[in-house]
């Protein structure tokens, strides 16, 4: 899923024939050093978890599944 999205940035199709090393390569030269997308997916949706699990509302209910009854 990562390739598929740094595919989608440079507009590179498959149907080009550009390896995944020199995709990596170019989105290296582009943006520079950064942290691997599923990592900041993995951070985001811990951060999120936390927020709701702080508050009251109808999310912390469904994601703890407290419901009386």
């Amino acid at each position: 899923m990562e390739m598929r999205c740094y595919r989608k940035i440079l507009h590179i199709s498959y149907k080009d024939h550009v390896t995944n090393e020199e995709v990596r390569a170019k989105i290296q030269q582009a943006i520079g050093p950064h942290e691997d997308l599923l990592m900041i997916v993995k951070r985001r949706k811990l951060q999120w978890y936390g927020h709701v699990s702080r508050s009251s509302g109808l999310a912390k209910t469904i994601l703890q599944g407290t419901v009386k009854g």
